[in-house]
């Protein structure tokens, strides 16, 4: 008798667990097909600049599948579907079309309120530049204007405030680009990259 009320309490047990199993799988697909159904969330970006560019930021950003523009109080409201492509992509549109550099953008990132203006670059992988400013980096090798590289990827290194870029300038072999983001070294050039650099 003891067995084989042992051996009904673990198909019991076997039945709950796979109950649970059961309902966890179903759970998680739900949620899954919840996530895909849903909008992606925004990213909010105000932009001190005429109504008039709402229009034409607009239509980019929605070519792009980057995001939306409408006039505000502020003068543009920006909601970016993806703050690492459409951020960089925001600021370059607002350049063409022909905003003053120190336009400044503000936005929250991590929480904390940002004020960005645009020549505080974002340099975006894939992307040819063309240097419209010369200038001499950490090596003391100088880039001239006209010089067109892709970029690749960057590295900083806090501790010596070292900014490292890995550029193309072939689309084959890769050069690297040292600069240092202190004042007495390259750091007006990367404060103010739109100085120096377009995307071309």
């Amino acid at each position: 008798m003891a067995i084989d009320f042992e051996l009904l309490l673990a198909f019991a047990i076997l039945a709950v667990f796979i109950v649970v199993s059961v309902l966890e799988r179903r759970a998680k697909a739900a949620r899954a097909r919840a996530a895909a159904a849903a909008p992606p969330p925004r990213f909010p970006v105000f932009v001190k600049v005429p109504e008039t560019y709402a229009s034409p930021l607009d239509t980019a950003l929605r070519r792009e599948n980057l995001g939306d523009a409408m006039s505000s109080d502020v003068g543009v409201k920006v909601e970016l579907t993806d703050r690492v492509r459409g951020l960089p992509f925001l600021k370059r549109e607002l350049l063409r079309l022909g905003a003053p550099k120190d336009t400044p953008l503000e936005f929250v990132h991590f929480g904390t309120r940002v004020t960005e203006s645009l020549r505080q670059m974002e340099l975006e992988a894939g992307t040819r530049y063309r240097v419209i400013k010369a200038f001499t980096d950490h090596d003391r090798d100088v880039h001239p204007e006209g010089e067109e590289w892709t970029f690749l990827r960057s590295s900083f290194v806090p501790y010596h405030s070292g900014m490292s870029w890995f550029v193309s300038f072939d689309g084959v072999a890769e050069t690297h680009i040292r600069l240092q983001s202190i004042p007495e070294e390259q750091g007006e050039i990367l404060d103010n990259l739109a100085d120096y650099l377009v995307a071309v």
